[in-house]
């Protein structure tokens, strides 16, 4: 019980800083540099960093203020509370993978700390399904890296 004290406050700290990095524009422009920097230099690019350049293209459908916007470079106008960005995919779905194969956790359990975490924002087949995402981008990094 006491480890589990332990991993929850942990997770939370962490996720805090996570999602403060996250929400912010700097995000987007570290990944658009990064990104950058590997096509400079033939290096292998992120597959997060990947993804998150795929999701904002397709998303977009050729407009540059949807596009910006899909990246988190720029900010649509209205409501924002309840969109389900793509980095928020990646977030919760590294999140719940990470408690459950890195921290060795329960599924049951890791998604109660998710849930708390995400203040029960996102349906728990919604947070499956971006796990899964995140697994298998994952194993496919994993084969093209040869690692």
């Amino acid at each position: 019980m006491e480890k589990l004290r332990k991993i929850e406050a942990e997770t939370r700290r962490r996720v805090v800083e996570e999602n403060e990095r996250l929400s912010s524009t700097d995000y987007a422009w570290e990944e658009l540099e990064e990104l950058a920097r590997c096509i400079h230099e033939s290096e292998t690019v992120s597959p997060l960093t990947l993804q998150l350049l795929a999701k904002a293209i397709e998303s977009s459908r050729r407009d540059p203020a949807k596009f910006l916007q899909s990246l988190g470079i720029k900010r649509g106008r209205g409501k924002h509370e309840n969109d389900a960005s793509d980095t928020a995919e990646l977030l919760w779905g590294r999140r719940l993978a990470m408690l459950e194969d890195g921290d060795g956790l329960e599924p049951a359990e890791a998604m109660k700390l998710v849930l708390d975490e995400c203040d029960s924002k996102y349906r728990c087949d919604t947070l499956r399904g971006w796990r899964d995402e995140y697994r298998g981008l994952m194993v496919r990094a994993k084969e093209s890296t040869g690692k």
